[in-house]
């Protein structure tokens, strides 16, 4: 049985996972493709999103900037670091 502290802190994470989940689904919806298990850290800033593709497994940190005006396609399985930029 779980103790009150337990449970509170459990009921915590999965509310916090919900809010994540759909700041993501937001997030995808605004660019052209994006495959599965997209990790975003903080708000990156992205210009054209409707020119970016992302692939699967990628993770987006704080403070990445992405110009796509020209297109950009991230593949699976990267990570783009605090402070990477993009131009196209």
């Amino acid at each position: 049985m779980l103790s009150l502290k337990k449970w509170i802190k459990k009921k915590r994470l999965n509310t916090e996972k919900k809010k994540e989940d759909k700041r993501i689904n937001i997030f995808k919806k605004s660019l052209a493709s994006c495959g599965n298990n997209l990790c975003l850290f903080g708000a990156p800033e992205i210009s054209y999103h409707s020119r970016l593709k992302i692939g699967d497994d990628c993770k987006i940190n704080s403070f990445v900037y992405i110009n796509a005006r020209s297109g950009v396609a991230i593949g699976n399985d990267v990570t783009l670091s605090h402070g990477a930029k993009i131009i196209s």
